[in-house]
């Protein structure tokens, strides 16, 4: 069988109605059509390339996989983003953004007066809350840090660190930069028991 050099066709050399010589090598066409095509314009087609129906249907077969191969991979990243839309906001508020400076010192203040830090509660800029555990006279004592960057630490500041204390059953403990003001002094005089307070020095 040869190959019409027009359209890549399979033509049977002794059925075929349209042939022609060029340059000492017999050319056949499938059809009128293709036949005059080439008279046309032979440099045109005596340098292509001819692909077979059969490797024809292999090309299209690889493309069909890259295909389906391109539709997967999409299918994939979307299953990653709805799953990532489903994750609890609790859970994505743990996924940690590079430590600021406040909270670097924070970390390593507590390090170095061997306050061992539990769970990580919440890091902001300025704030940074944890449970942590201290070495007491009667054992290990579990409290709730409340950490603050700011110069004066009031009263207020002390009532939310012991409503948050409280609910999860613990002491707490506020640390800041900062001085108490006077309503601060009144507070912890008056809560001393239940709260704790320490300059924090970095």
């Amino acid at each position: 069988m040869a190959i019409d050099t027009v359209c890549g066709m399979e033509v049977d050399e002794k059925k075929a109605r349209f042939s022609t010589v060029d340059n000492g090598k017999k050319y056949y066409f499938c059809s009128k059509n293709c036949y005059e095509k080439f008279q046309n314009n032979p440099l045109k087609y005596v340098n292509k390339k001819i692909i077979k129906s059969s490797e024809k249907d292999k090309l299209n077969l690889q493309n069909k996989d890259n295909v389906q191969k391109k539709i997967e991979l999409k299918k994939e990243d979307i299953n990653k983003n709805l799953i990532e839309e489903e994750r609890p906001l609790a859970e994505k508020k743990k996924i940690k953004v590079k430590d600021n400076e406040f909270v670097i010192n924070v970390k390593d203040y507590l390090r170095a007066k061997d306050i061992e830090i539990l769970e990580v509660l919440s890091e902001r800029k300025r704030d940074f809350e944890a449970r942590i555990r201290i070495d007491t006279m009667l054992g290990k004592q579990e409290f709730y840090l409340m950490a603050k960057d700011k110069k004066t630490v009031s009263d207020n500041d002390f009532a939310v660190a012991l409503q948050k204390a409280q609910s999860k059953k613990m002491l707490a403990a506020v640390m800041a930069t900062g001085s108490l003001n006077k309503k601060g002094k009144e507070h912890l005089e008056q809560w001393g028991n239940l709260v704790k307070y320490e300059k924090l020095k970095f």
